[in-house]
């Protein structure tokens, strides 16, 4: 791709120039910046320092353990990752618990241990945010109450599938499940959070079998052989349900929500017939007639397109951060579609389809 040669460099350059030193806690944050930090004031949503540092694990290393230790360090003792270290002075983020931040954590921990090979990172202390009066811990032990944590408060909700809390990932998903918010973050769940942890889990299983941790190795994998099956058996016929609503109906049932299906086969979840029509659907659907990305949500009631009752918010517009997994699902079942969600993704194909708005041409945050 000749436009990789200009924006690759430009991208890393842009991740780096944004990581920010925490005086507080020490190490660097990849603040979100944008509305998050120049409007509201907060740097929140820890999945996306953590989530944007896994390719500095390949180009800074040690900037992407400065990001790591950092993002743990906004956890509890207990091992709750607030969505933001400030929420209680925000309204917006006073209650809002996320129930994926964990597991970005523990991914980015397997992956810097797995390319660096550097096991010793992970017995240096680590100070917890002054507010929670904590000693300091071993990065490893900082991990492992994260991983008790999401075993044992996030849980399960119905039909066994991990919690969805206030959200998982896409924030709408509580609120087009038809029942009460409440009832819905007490008890609804999460197909996309299983099938992320039934990969993720086994992958920190390795990390914690080379810490000598084989106890928890063992569970995690048992955890997540539960939730691999739990996500095989939300197949309905089409794509991968969403999220189950206790006493109501699956999310997901009649519209397909991107952002589950490529979890769902990079946990081994779908079977290879079921991989390659999942992704041809996806190409038929979420792909057409977009020239700057995949569709987060597609209808599959051919009526209620045609009324055009579906609507851009239905749609949830295209998004870098599930295009990632759509590419690298895909690449193991249609290359071809895989190169071309990548290409699409790029700076040059927004700037080629939309020549006169400049915002997007541009590295940023979110």
């Amino acid at each position: 791709a000749p436009e990789a040669a200009q924006e690759v460099p430009w991208h890393a350059a842009a991740l780096v120039g944004g990581a920010s030193v925490d005086r507080v806690l020490g190490g660097h944050t990849l603040d979100q910046a944008s509305t998050y930090s120049f409007e509201i004031g907060f740097n929140a949503a820890a999945r996306d320092p953590l989530q944007h540092a896994l390719p500095l694990v390949y180009t800074e290393p040690d900037l992407a353990l400065s990001v790591l230790r950092n993002t743990c360090a906004w956890a509890t003792p207990e091992g709750d990752l607030p969505y933001s270290l400030d929420g209680s002075k925000n309204p917006f983020t006073a209650a809002f618990r996320p129930s994926d931040s964990n597991l970005w954590a523990l991914w980015l921990a397997a992956e810097y241990a797995a390319a660096t090979g550097d096991l010793t990172a992970f017995d240096a202390p680590l100070a917890y945010h002054p507010r929670y009066g904590a000693a300091p811990a071993p990065l490893r032990e900082h991990l492992r109450r994260q991983l008790r944590f999401f075993l044992d408060f996030v849980g399960r909700g119905e039909r066994g599938h991990v919690r969805i809390l206030n959200a998982d990932w896409n924030d709408l998903a509580i609120e087009e499940s038809g029942v009460a918010r409440d009832r819905m973050i007490e008890q609804g769940s999460s197909v996309l959070n299983s099938a992320m942890a039934a990969w993720v889990l086994p992958v920190f299983a390795g990390l914690a079998e080379r810490l000598g941790e084989s106890t928890l190795a063992r569970e995690a994998r048992q955890h997540a052989s539960e939730l691999r099956a739990l996500v095989a058996a939300a197949w309905n016929g089409r794509w991968f349900r969403r999220a189950y609503a206790p006493g109501g109906a699956p999310v997901g049932e009649a519209d397909c929500w991107l952002e589950v299906q490529p979890w769902a086969i990079l946990c081994g979840a779908a079977k290879p017939e079921q991989a390659r029509a999942l992704i041809a659907h996806i190409d038929l659907h979420h792909r057409s007639g977009s020239p700057v990305g995949t569709r987060v949500k597609w209808p599959a009631d051919p009526e209620r397109l045609a009324a055009g009752t579906w609507g851009l918010g239905t749609l949830g517009g295209t998004w870098f951060a599930i295009d990632m997994t759509l590419v690298w699902a895909a690449a193991a079942v249609d290359a071809g579609v895989a190169w071309d969600a990548w290409r699409r993704m790029s700076l040059g194909a927004h700037t080629a389809a939309y020549p006169e708005i400049w915002e997007g041409t541009l590295s940023g945050p979110d």
